[in-house]
């Protein structure tokens, strides 16, 4: 079935569930922020909406994964860069890209230990690209931690 679980979002990124399967993290793009909900595995409901990280500057959050250490990678588009930000909301780490528009993060290789990041030229001017030659490209990053297996769909 499909029912709307909420609403007034600019542009949707960011979902990742934590280890545990109790908290839902949602990124709202044009919103600048990502935020953190009560998750009910059993009924798959989403409550108590708040704050979580603030993105300042340009863009925003977009993309992102979990770590098996239960930190979250997200990307900043228009903000040259992917945070690892802790499960309490403190950034981490910052990873600066040589583009400005990161769009998403997930972890690969057969030991899951390569964090690869997406990277767009949607939108971007003729200068933009001059300056940005890896613009549109796929990064990938030893970060020096893993991620976990993505679950597959049942249904």
């Amino acid at each position: 079935s499909v029912h709307k679980v909420f609403g007034e979002i600019g542009i949707s990124n960011c979902f990742i569930w934590s280890l545990d399967n109790r908290t839902f993290y949602f990124a709202d793009t044009l919103d600048k922020r990502v935020y953190r909900y009560d998750y009910d595995h059993r009924s798959g409901a989403v409550s108590n909406r708040r704050p979580f990280v603030e993105f300042t500057g340009n863009g925003g959050p977009d993309g992102g994964t979990i770590d098996e250490e239960g930190f979250l990678w997200i990307t900043h588009f228009d903000g040259w860069r992917v945070i690892r930000v802790a499960p309490d909301g403190r950034i981490d780490r910052e990873i600066r890209l040589p583009t400005s528009r990161p769009t998403s993060a997930m972890f690969g290789g057969p030991q899951l230990d390569t964090l690869y990041v997406t990277t767009a030229i949607w939108d971007s001017t003729p200068e933009q690209l001059k300056s940005q030659k890896n613009a549109g490209g796929l990064f990938a990053l030893d970060v020096g931690v893993r991620g976990v297996p993505e679950p597959r769909f049942a249904g």
